[in-house]
């Protein structure tokens, strides 16, 4: 998985630009930029290790990925 994430996030043009991320319980959540794409596409990626592994829900803007984010228990 960690591999993944770190594919997904690193290199000359990074796929996701990470604007946070918090553990609840197991799964690893992340409100991210989607670079790719003329206009900006933001959204909450959940990882998990012991399951369907990524899972995106697009959202309209950063500060929706940041609630949404914040909103997890």
């Amino acid at each position: 998985m960690s591999v993944l994430i770190r594919r997904l996030h690193r290199g000359r043009w990074p796929l996701l630009l990470p604007l946070a991320m918090r553990q609840v319980g197991g799964v690893l959540c992340e409100a991210v930029l989607w670079r790719k794409g003329c206009s900006p596409h933001f959204g909450l990626v959940t990882w998990r290790a012991d399951g369907p592994g990524l899972s995106w829900q697009g959202l309209a803007t950063r500060q929706a990925a940041l609630t949404t984010l914040r909103g997890l228990r």
